[in-house]
């Protein structure tokens, strides 16, 4: 899944989505389909709202098509990614990395759930699960209608993913006021229950109100991406081995060991105490002390090159090694800074009498264990590379069946959704028209 992502990624251009695409007919869209972002929960995480009651599927074609929505769709998220989530996080001063989503299906019915907005609503369920796991925190689905509970919502649940449905409360009208257990009034629009009407922007779905407009919290987000693209300068070959890591000895994961989430903030940045806490977990910043001893330590792994013809269990050796070197030259440099100032202490005389020497071989006490270790998972790297590096020709035919066994069972499932989805759309006509003839039969009572 993590390769599939990152190829997705590279042909989606998802890297680069918020400076390359241009989503002119947007407010047109939001005409027909009025979503946005707008305040946050009581924890701290952005909450997201769509009126789905209000969506024109057959309108919304005629403006753009589902390919271009798709890329919205991904752009929006990565805008999240890249501003909402960091400012959301600064504000709460802790980890923020999930939404809160409102579905309003007041008015919803037949002339929504077509096949278009099916369409869009499988392409955006399969990006959103395959390539954006585990986003949504909980999903609110109000004003919603027995029709809807009845025949709409057991068809959606179809597209969605097993994880994703006991996130989500479908709530009537009446139930209204669960979304204040999780949501305060002043950031929920009034048409949900909330005091909020951002009637001088245009209404809450067009004020996209937040703490990603703050000016200060987002001086410190762009600051910290800054200082991140800076920091970060990888070039991959063709072999797919990071050769910049390879000749610099990575210097970012030496200078700071942050967790694969934080975001690095430079401390010449200055941050209101409301806007961020001293000891917020998420953000870290790095000494510099350590530049030059880094910089010579990383001159002697500069003959070490991957070559990208190399075998991969050669590439594989090679880049294990150097890790365990990268992962040993901070406890070595730290024991060298806790060594150096007792070695430099002057050694005299007193009143008392002579001050007793220091003996030197204790110094290299401390750095034997961590060398002895080092050679330890060296030897276990040679007897790794004696093992075979490919799969045996029995076993690669086994698995390239199941594989073509599971794509037809795919093609089956996508045909069997598409089945089932006319079958829905039939029965509810078929309802609808046994409704009429009630009717008729009930008034024609009435006539004889």
């Amino acid at each position: 899944m993590w390769e599939e992502m990152l190829n997705w990624r590279k042909e989606f251009e998802a890297d680069t989505i918020l400076e390359d695409y241009k989503f002119d007919e947007l407010e047109e869209v939001l005409q027909q389909y009025p979503q946005g972002y707008h305040g946050v929960d009581r924890e701290g995480r952005p909450v997201y709202i769509e009126r789905l009651g209000m969506a024109h599927p057959s309108k919304l074609m005629q403006i753009t098509s589902v390919d271009r929505y798709l890329k919205y769709h991904v752009q929006e998220f990565e805008r999240a990614f890249k501003e909402k989530f960091p400012a959301c996080s600064i504000a709460a001063k802790k980890m923020i990395s999930s939404t809160t989503t409102i579905l309003d299906v007041q008015g919803m019915g037949l002339k929504n759930f077509t096949p278009t907005a099916a369409s869009i609503l499988g392409a955006v369920t399969k990006v959103d699960s395959s390539y954006y796991p585990e986003t949504l925190h909980q999903m609110f689905v109000v004003n919603a209608s027995s029709t809807f509970k009845n025949y709409l919502w057991p068809a959606a649940q179809k597209f969605l993913d097993a994880k994703t449905i006991p996130k989500i409360q479908v709530l009537d009208p009446k139930s209204l006021e669960k979304l204040l257990e999780a949501i305060d009034p002043t950031q929920l629009p009034d048409f949900l229950g909330g005091s909020c009407t951002c009637s001088s922007q245009g209404g809450c779905l067009r004020s996209n109100m937040g703490p990603w407009n703050d000016i200060e919290i987002m001086r410190v987000v762009n600051n910290a991406r800054f200082q991140q693209k800076n920091d970060s300068c990888v070039q991959t070959t063709e072999g797919g081995i990071d050769k910049s890591i390879i000749e610099s000895g990575s210097d970012a994961d030496d200078r700071c060991l942050t967790s694969p989430n934080s975001f690095k903030v430079p401390e010449s940045v200055s941050v209101s105490d409301e806007a961020v806490a001293s000891d917020s977990p998420v953000y870290y910043s790095c000494d510099d002390d350590d530049d030059n001893e880094l910089s010579e330590a990383n001159t002697s792994d500069q003959g070490l090159q991957i070559s990208p013809s190399q075998h991969p269990s050669h590439r594989a050796i090679a880049s294990a090694k150097m890790s365990f070197r990268y992962i040993t030259r901070p406890v070595v440099l730290l024991a060298k800074k806790l060594i150096t100032p007792i070695c430099s202490l002057p050694i005299g005389t007193n009143a008392e009498g002579p001050t007793p020497t220091i003996d030197s071989t204790s110094h290299t006490d401390q750095i034997v264990p961590c060398l002895e270790r080092l050679k330890k998972l060296e030897t276990m790297v040679e007897e790794l590379s004696t093992k075979p590096a490919q799969i045996p020709a029995e076993k690669e035919q086994m698995l390239q069946h199941s594989m073509d066994r599971i794509k037809s069972i795919e093609v089956d499932l996508d045909k069997t959704k598409k089945t089932l989805h006319a079958t829905l759309v039939r029965q509810l006509e078929i309802s609808e028209l046994m409704e009429r003839l009630q009717q008729l039969k009930f008034c024609h009572r009435r006539l004889c």
